[in-house]
């Protein structure tokens, strides 16, 4: 599995409103996914995450086509995201 590290600049290090995190990219659907949270997020033109547009598993969101459009792989990261811990 590929994961995609977000880095931040120093001031946010220090800034304890900001977490790091890792994500899962979904390349059948075009999106991230933040296993620990439940939530996904679109990949914008340049390869990085929308994280502005955070969409969650938890609340239901996500609609019936794009979980259509995941591959078989992509499903099995999705489904290792546990709904009810969240």
């Amino acid at each position: 599995m590929s994961k995609i590290d977000i880095f931040l600049n120093l001031e946010d290090l220090n800034n304890p409103k900001v977490e790091i995190t890792e994500l899962e990219y979904l390349k059948s659907v075009g999106s991230f996914l933040d296993i620990k949270k439940g939530i996904i997020y679109p990949a914008l033109n340049n390869n990085k995450a929308d994280m502005n547009n955070p969409i969650s598993l938890k609340h239901d969101e996500v609609n019936s086509e794009w979980y259509n459009e995941l591959s078989a792989v992509d499903m099995h990261k999705v489904n290792l995201v546990d709904i009810n811990r969240l």
